[in-house]
């Protein structure tokens, strides 16, 4: 049937949305764009495909087509998986291992195994995906994984190849049980013991489940609890960005964006690790929500720092005019932004 002008004006406008800075109504053009269904498809899939819109945007639209499609859209997700976007590409890998993993689709899941597989041995995907991939084939029973990680045991990539060894001998601890059993001890600090014990040999995959069942645990507890809990969830964050793992990087973001939430030293120090140019918007809120706290504002001013440096920005750069334009309070912050990329770059 074929879409009324009105209509595919309409979720023109929703999918604009989904690059809005205010994540409410990011969240909000999403549902909606999940009820109009199929044939949201074509615009959704155009936005996948511009490298030029915003990260947190390209992720919605994957997940949206999952959606409306009902199964992941396997070669679109594959293909964004080499993408210069890292949170998008590490996005995709994830859905790719939630086919990989699910028994009622095993047509599904032969063909997500054999694009995972493929970019996994291919020297020339970007080392974070090619190690997030490997994380995520190590939960596959012994014979599936096996030949995979033989010949990436003899990879040009050394940390590749010992990353694929240290697959091999890894015991399944505490982290991985909990992830595995969707359900946490009672205690906080238990957790955060595992974590600081165990989170440096633990499959980054695993760790990002545990993110999101701290997350619930902390939505459901008291006042005193959710504390704990937070900050359970920063020490987690920070031992991601410790290996370098942007896979929780949505989680990051949303926490940061919440400025009305106090933030840990461990959340802060993740961000200043991993946070991307979408993060900015946040960062330039809670800098000028920070008031009088020298402390947090001179954190969140290293951050910001960090990230305009890994993405190469100067003060002219359209991420940082546009957030300018919708923070002025936040002009001498960009301020420190230099003006001209440096020589060589």
């Amino acid at each position: 049937m074929p879409v009324h002008p009105s209509r595919q004006s309409n979720i023109g406008a929703l999918v604009a949305r989904l690059s809005d800075a205010d994540a409410i109504a990011r969240e909000s053009a999403a549902a909606r764009l999940t009820v109009l269904g199929e044939r949201t498809g074509p615009a959704l899939q155009a936005l996948l495909d511009d490298t030029a819109a915003p990260s947190v945007a390209r992720i919605s639209a994957l997940r949206i087509l999952t959606a409306v499609r009902r199964e992941v859209p396997l070669d679109a997700a594959a293909a964004v998986v080499v993408d210069p976007d890292i949170a998008l590409a590490v996005d995709a890998i994830e859905l790719l291992g939630a086919v990989l993993s699910d028994p009622a689709t095993p047509g599904a899941s032969d063909r997500a195994l054999e694009h995972l597989t493929r970019l996994v041995l291919d020297t020339s995907v970007p080392e974070r995906q090619r190690l997030s991939i490997i994380d995520l084939l190590s939960r596959l029973p012994a014979r599936l994984r096996q030949p995979v990680f033989d010949a990436l045991a003899a990879d040009v990539n050394t940390t590749i190849a010992a990353r694929a060894r240290n697959q091999h001998s890894t015991p399944r601890g505490r982290l991985e049980h909990w992830s595995d059993d969707e359900h946490l001890p009672s205690t906080p600090d238990v957790v955060a013991e595992a974590i600081d014990a165990e989170g440096a040999q633990t499959p980054i995959t695993t760790l990002r489940r545990v993110v999101d069942l701290i997350r619930t645990r902390e939505r459901a507890s008291s006042d005193v609890e959710r504390d704990a809990w937070r900050s359970v969830r920063g020490l987690l964050h920070d031992t991601l960005a410790q290996q370098g793992s942007v896979l929780a990087l949505y989680d990051l973001r949303e926490t940061l964006e919440q400025v009305t939430q106090p933030i840990g030293a461990h959340f802060l120090s993740a961000a200043r690790t991993v946070a991307d140019a979408a993060c900015l918007d946040a960062i330039a809120v809670r800098w000028v929500h920070a008031g009088h706290d020298v402390w947090l504002r001179d954190q969140l001013e290293r951050i910001f720092h960090a990230v305009v440096s890994r993405e190469r920005l100067r003060r002219q750069s359209p991420v940082l005019v546009k957030l300018l334009t919708r923070h002025p309070s936040a002009g001498a912050l960009v301020a420190t932004a230099p003006r001209t990329r440096p020589s060589g770059q």
